[in-house]
């Protein structure tokens, strides 16, 4: 940034700025030698160098004599003017002039015509060690040189210059460089040289490679095992930002009220029987033809008369639909399988027994882990399945049920005498007990469904399953759910192109502000790429892939 300040008739302005100082190699003993000759040589030559800067964008600020002093915008023009200018004078017939160039980038200050400060007075100093017909610079303005450039400077190591008051790591270009035809000043801060971004890739570091194998390896066992504690609290942790994102930009997605919900609260371990067949008594089959019972009934229990009971309910009733549940292959309970179907009674009863399992990791204690992804597809054999109606006929395996819809929206729990207002016909009942009771049924509740006053008035960690079972069932209703993309995929990519934006930018910091502006950018796309498209894109590892990649080349 510029600044003015103005005293009387004169201006004094402040700025950054590329500074280009040149002077003609042994010009004192050529002009003893023959005056007029180097005189003329001299003009010739502030000619073509004046020329060239006026087509580069170059400013002149002076000539000192037999050199110049010259402002550019950016390191790239200024090299840009010197290949140009070193190439031009190169074809003159000789005799002919050799010089030498010293470039630094510093702050200057312009008073009226004249440019004055420490960057001014270095980039002089650099001149004197620069290689004939060449260009010396430091190393911070060496950082900041055009990759076409940069790859081509040799160091100079450490050099004491006159007037500074410490060593200072020095670089310079030489002649060479700049009559290679290889390089042109038409390709101003691109890549167009495909062997010369082929030589900067085929040079990535050992440590670029060690990160991304680290990372991809990491990919690789979250897409075999998609349950692991890591893969799931990333998922849970996008799932909540995704129902945040949602909510700023009023994309609250599909809603659809569900099939109302009734808990039943006992701390017996096998339901009461009783209870069951006095709520399928206040249910008319006539009002509400569907009845979905989140229950495994395989077991007549210590009241022999109720089971009887209940299955005398059953046969008089003669519901069209009415589901029960049995326990699936994943199930943790002792006896499962189809030897956790329904009594053999029930089912000449007109009941029908469905799969409960709902496809995600089985836990080891009371409180299983939040249901996210599915391992195994829901299909019409599962309990949720019966529960959707005029939607999917499946859910495929590994989709991620969509948490970050409004959910508390579409679900309602009621108690049987609020029923009678309900426009649906089916009903779902299932059990809501403490933790402190044995198979409880009861899941962790995915961060981006918690509340503070859960539907099922519970506690906001801990989600009944006939809650989950209404979710999933609702997800196939609507149609809804995400695919997740490839984490080794998008790993893989993600770290090659860390490498190319390595290759491409050698400045470190440029780098980071590139990663600074793509990230975010790639985060936002994610994010509504689940929204619009469904597809879940993965983006912490492929992120620390990109950014580990891009940022450990440290050249």
């Amino acid at each position: 940034m510029a600044m003015e300040s103005s005293h009387g008739h004169m201006t004094q302005t402040r700025g950054i700025k590329v500074i280009l100082f040149s002077d003609v190699v042994d010009s004192s003993g050529r002009m003893f030698a023959d005056e007029a000759s180097t005189v003329s040589l001299i003009d010739r030559d502030l000619d073509v160098l004046r020329t060239h800067l006026e087509a580069l964008g170059g400013e002149l600020s002076k000539n000192t004599g037999d050199g110049i002093l010259a402002t550019f915008a950016t390191t790239s023009q200024a090299l840009d003017f010197l290949q140009n200018a070193l190439r031009d004078l190169h074809k003159r017939e000789p005799p002919s002039l050799q010089h030498r160039f010293g470039l630094h980038i510093g702050e200057i200050y312009i008073k009226d015509d004249d440019i004055l400060g420490q960057g001014v007075h270095l980039a002089a100093r650099l001149q004197t060690i620069s290689p004939i017909n060449g260009v010396a610079f430091t190393e911070g303005t060496y950082a900041n040189l055009d990759p076409r450039y940069r790859h081509r400077a040799t160091s100079l190591g450490s050099l004491k210059l006159k007037g500074l008051p410490e060593k200072i790591r020095c670089h310079a270009i030489a002649e060479a460089v700049f009559l290679d035809e290889a390089i042109d000043p038409s390709s101003h801060r691109q890549w167009h040289s495909w062997p010369a971004l082929c030589q900067r890739l085929s040079s990535s570091t050992p440590a670029q490679a060690f990160a991304s194998s680290c990372l991809l390896l990491l990919a690789l066992v979250g897409d075999l095992d998609p349950a692991n504690s890591v893969s799931s609290f990333l998922l849970d942790r996008r799932l909540t930002i995704q129902k945040m994102w949602r909510e700023r930009t009023h994309q609250i997605g599909p809603v659809r009220t569900a099939p109302p919900v009734v808990l039943l609260e006992s701390s017996e371990p096998i339901f009461p029987r009783n209870e069951l067949a006095e709520l399928l008594e206040q249910l008319p089959p006539g009002r509400f033809p569907g009845v979905a019972l989140d229950f495994v009934l395989d077991r007549v229990g210590s009241d022999p008369a109720a089971m009887g009971r209940l299955a005398e309910v059953i046969r008089r009733q003669r519901r069209p639909t009415l589901v029960v549940g049995y326990f699936g292959s994943e199930s943790r309970v002792e006896q499962a399988g189809l030897r956790s179907s329904p009594l053999p009674d029930l089912i000449q009863s007109g009941i029908t027994a469905r799969d409960l399992s709902i496809g995600t990791v089985a836990g080891a204690g009371p409180v299983m882990p939040a249901p996210l992804q599915l391992l195994r597809p829901i299909g019409k054999d599962n309990f949720a399945s019966a529960i959707a109606s005029g939607g999917a006929h499946a859910i495929p395996a590994d989709s991620v049920i969509d948490w970050s819809l409004a959910w508390d929206a579409m679900l309602r729990v009621e108690k049987p005498h609020e029923l009678r207002t309900s426009s649906h016909t089916m009903v779902v009942v299932g059990r809501f007990s403490e933790n402190s009771v044995r198979d409880a049924d009861l899941f962790q509740t995915p961060a981006a469904f918690r509340s503070t006053e859960p539907v099922w008035g519970g506690s906001s960690g801990e989600m009944p399953g006939v809650i989950l079972q209404v979710v999933v069932g609702q997800s196939l209703a609507l149609r809804h759910w995400l695919t997740p993309l490839s984490t080794a995929a998008c790993t893989a990519l993600s770290a090659g192109l860390g490498l190319l934006l390595a290759a491409l930018q050698p400045s470190r910091p440029w780098r980071l502000l590139t990663l600074a502006l793509l990230i975010p950018m790639a985060a936002l796309f994610s994010l509504q790429l689940a929204i619009s498209a469904r597809m879940l894109l993965p983006l912490t590892v492929p992120t620390l892939a990109v950014v580990s990649t891009c940022l450990l080349r440290r050249k």
